[in-house]
């Protein structure tokens, strides 16, 4: 009764098992064994059969003898196995045990256990942890999974390659993180504790190598957890953006030289972005308009130019006339701007497209005329009293002038009676006050 609950429990078993001995002839078996090796072999298993090499098929004969010399000799064997023929491809785990009766060596027992869903899913995972290792590798961020003693669980190609660039040693899994950044000063303490306590953060750190050498990472500090929401750790990642900010340093630097320029120039400048939305005024525009930078940024350069109308985001109206918005370029022409107050200034104008970050825009330039225009009827004005001055004294003041030069020769040269004496400087007299009159007249008239 014993030996058929023992059969029993053996034929049930998962695993497959047979006991051979010393000269691989089987001596007993399960059922399972003997299920497996008949769907391969389409034979029936039997005591007394010669295992090998009956049931070894050739490319598992050396892996078999290997494991069976192994055993013999006393010394258990373990492997994995994949094994396929034209019906059926199995990963098998493969155990070989010495047995012995009273210290004496019977045979050896062969264990094959079906691995296979196991096997496949430990393939994908290692499939997916490839795939996913070649993703982390191609980025452009140094990424590093530390567990919450600074100690590295992990990192990908690029942040290995960083940190022995930037300190000039090997980077090893295991290795505590502190070893990299010298500085206790530095932000990575303080973020990578936030980070500890489940905070999530993103900053720009500097750093400086063992060049002395200063760099600039944008981090980000991610808490990770397990499948029970247990923090093991924290996923730093780190770009360089030294050279991004040096560029922005540098844009800043001509945007303010620009800006300088701009403010100081006799003329009056606008920047709109491609829909003509205003982003930019210089001072001559603020002045002339009677508007604040906060007032014009809200505004569209149809808000102060006359007979500008934007009639959607692609046509624009200019007189009446309807153009394409990217087609808008003015050279030296004639408009009305209007002010704050709602009076108007007649302007020249001019414009261009710009592009400024990829992003495409309008600079417009223009110079108030209505002043030009108020100084060139003064000139005007002027030049016609000069014209009635030159006029008044081509002839108007000649005429008494000559009389009185007539007279003055008339007295110096001729002897004259005391009648025509006095009649001469009688006439003098009124030649003066009639050249008075005329000088007066011009006066008024300057």
């Amino acid at each position: 009764m014993i030996e058929q609950y023992f059969r029993a429990i053996l034929d049930n078993s998962p695993e497959n098992i047979v006991l051979l001995g010393k000269n691989h002839e089987v001596l007993a078996f399960n059922q399972t064994i003997q299920n497996v090796l008949y769907e391969y072999h389409n034979v029936q298993l039997q005591v007394g059969d010669l295992y090998y090499p009956k049931f070894v098929i050739e490319e598992n004969r050396d892996l078999y003898l290997e494991a069976f010399q192994s055993a013999i000799n006393g010394k258990p064997f373990t492997t994995q196995n994949y094994t396929s023929n034209e019906k059926v491809s199995l990963w098998f785990e493969y155990k070989m045990q010495p047995v012995y009766i009273e210290n004496n060596l019977l045979g050896v027992t062969l264990t094959a256990k079906n691995i296979t869903a196991e096997k496949e899913a430990e393939l994908k995972i290692i499939d997916l942890s490839e795939k996913l290792k070649a993703i982390l590798d191609n980025t452009n961020e140094s990424i590093t999974l530390l567990d919450l003693n600074y100690k590295i669980l992990a990192i990908n190609e690029i942040g290995a390659k960083t940190l022995t660039k930037n300190t000039n040693s090997n980077t090893y899994i295991g290795n505590d993180f502190r070893e990299y950044i010298p500085d206790k000063g530095n932000l990575f303490y303080q973020y990578y504790q936030k980070a500890t306590r489940g905070e999530k953060n993103s900053i720009e750190i500097p750093y400086q190598n063992f060049k002395g050498e200063s760099i600039i990472y944008q981090t980000t500090f991610n808490p990770v957890y397990d499948r029970n929401q247990i923090q093991i750790g924290v996923s730093i990642f780190a770009k360089d953006i030294t050279e991004k900010k040096r560029l922005e340093g540098s844009l800043l630097e001509s945007e303010e030289k620009f800006r300088k320029f701009t403010e100081l120039a006799p003329v009056g400048i606008i920047i709109t972005d491609d829909n003509l939305n205003i982003s930019y005024a210089n001072t001559y525009v603020k002045k002339l308009l009677g508007y604040t930078m906060d007032e014009l940024m809200v505004l569209n350069i149809a808000n102060i130019i006359q007979n500008i109308v934007i009639k959607n985001n692609e046509y624009i109206e200019v007189d009446d006339l309807d153009f394409r918005i990217n087609d808008i370029i003015f050279d030296q022409e004639n408009f009305v701007a209007i002010r704050k107050d709602k009076q108007v200034n007649n302007i020249i104008l001019s414009s261009n497209i710009i592009i400024n970050q990829n992003k495409g825009g309008y600079i417009f330039i223009f110079q108030d005329v209505t002043g030009i225009k108020s100084k060139n009827a003064t000139i005007e004005e002027q030049n016609k009293k000069l014209r009635d001055i030159a006029w008044y004294q081509s002839h108007v003041i000649r005429s008494p002038l000559t009389r009185i030069m007539g007279l003055i020769a008339l007295l110096e040269e001729t002897k004259l009676s005391k009648e025509e004496i006095d009649y001469c400087y009688q006439s003098i007299l009124d030649s003066a006050h009639e050249l008075d009159d005329v000088i007066h007249k011009i006066v008024k008239k300057i």
